[in-house]
């Protein structure tokens, strides 16, 4: 999923997957305030699951593989791995 310029995104109890190994991230946020992975389950790849940049208001709850995590703040750039 590539989101960019987006405002007030929700994505609940959704599973993504791929037919072959992918290094690209299952989820790139750029320019996005407000977003919630709830209850979502995202294949494991060699690179970080989840890179955003430029978002605030961003929280991860119940997720396969993620422990839940909150940005309420602005923040220029994270990548996130499945543990």
């Amino acid at each position: 999923m590539y989101l960019r310029h987006v405002r007030n995104i929700e994505f609940s109890n959704v599973e993504f997957g791929s037919a072959a190994a992918d290094a690209r991230p299952s989820f790139w946020l750029g320019d996005v305030n407000g977003a919630d992975l709830l209850h979502v389950k995202l294949p494991r790849g060699v690179g970080p699951t989840c890179v955003v940049n430029d978002v605030s208001d961003f929280r991860v709850r119940s997720s396969r593989g993620f422990n839940d995590m909150s940005i309420d703040g602005a923040i220029s750039r994270l990548q996130i791995s499945a543990r």
